[in-house]
């Protein structure tokens, strides 16, 4: 996924909202800096960032990554050969499968990939519930003050709303199975 796309999409959604990019920046409550290198590419923002852009933009997120979708979808197929690898960035240290390109739904779902070479203790907050479940490998999740063990099989549920995000074992790799759920 080109972070230029990206970036195009949220510059195409907030001009037609006719917002400036510091009204975005009030309303989300980002940076008009940060905001400005999302639209041109030059940051590649976290999901849960993405997620809160989506709501102040009152749009789903999935529109930011594919543009506008048709809302009365019955269901949608991603293959795995349509799935998009989104790689670690400074500014995410995991890299990210999405799994329903071109959904309108309410539910996101993402393989998250965790390399074991990037340890970082970066939280997120976002609205909405998340649930994620691990495929393989094992790491450490913060939620809240709390730090849990992950390993293969474990499913951890939480309230987005709290600091939450992975934790890279040094020399373990993971992938986990991860769904947003936004109210």
């Amino acid at each position: 996924m080109d972070p230029k796309r990206i970036g195009a999409h949220i510059r195409r959604i907030r001009q037609h909202r006719e917002l400036s990019l510091q009204g975005l920046a009030d309303i989300s409550g980002y940076s008009k800096g940060y905001l400005s290198k999302l639209e041109h590419g030059l940051a590649q923002a976290p999901i849960a960032t993405l997620m809160s852009l989506a709501k102040a933009l009152k749009v789903q997120i999935n529109e930011l990554f594919d543009g506008q979708r048709e809302q009365s979808q019955s269901s949608v197929l991603t293959t795995k050969a349509e799935r998009e690898l989104i790689p670690n960035s400074k500014e995410r240290p995991y890299a990210f499968e999405r799994l329903a390109v071109g959904s309108s739904f309410k539910l996101s779902p993402y393989i998250i990939h965790i390399d074991g070479v990037t340890v970082q203790d970066k939280t997120y907050q976002h609205d909405g519930e998340e649930i994620i479940h691990m495929l393989s490998g094992q790491c450490k999740y913060r939620v809240g003050t709390q730090i849990h063990h992950l390993r293969k099989g474990d499913t951890l549920t939480f309230d987005a709303t709290q600091a939450h995000g992975p934790i890279a074992i040094e020399g373990k790799t993971a992938s986990y199975f991860a769904v947003f759920a936004d109210h």
